[in-house]
């Protein structure tokens, strides 16, 4: 085989470069708290600490088993950046604007056009402190 095609860049090079770099992903989305700058749709499990920015006023919403719910699209950020997290029933009388909020076991989604975490049901939001 001639030397120069040894020398070329070789696929074998960039599968290993690839999988490298998701090897260092993975490693980062283990990281204990996250920040919401890194924060990608589809990332689960995620834990992070962040400051309420706004609440908007809830609105009652006919759930799709015919039951009645509260809803509001929190905006909470960190030194990273801003991303709505949806608040449900009594999780909106439980944090007020300026808390420092602990979410974990959280997911990111794509809403109509933007990023959310949403707290799953074995998830926990807890005020840190209030303000």
């Amino acid at each position: 085989m001639p030397k120069r095609i040894l020398e070329e860049a070789s696929p074998l090079k960039e599968f290993a470069r690839a999988r490298a770099s998701r090897k260092t992903i993975l490693e980062r989305v283990k990281v204990k708290h996250l920040r919401i700058g890194d924060l990608k749709s589809g990332m689960t499990q995620i834990n992070l600490k962040a400051r309420v920015l706004e609440i908007p006023k809830p609105i009652s919403i006919i759930t799709r088993f015919g039951g009645f719910a509260t809803v509001t699209n929190a905006s909470i950020a960190d030194e990273t950046g801003i991303i709505q997290l949806p608040l449900w029933n009594k999780q909106i009388d439980a944090v007020s604007v300026g808390d420092l909020i602990r979410v974990e076991n959280a997911r990111v989604v794509t809403f109509r056009g933007e990023r959310q975490l949403r707290v799953s049901r074995s998830g926990q939001l807890s005020v840190i402190e209030k303000r």
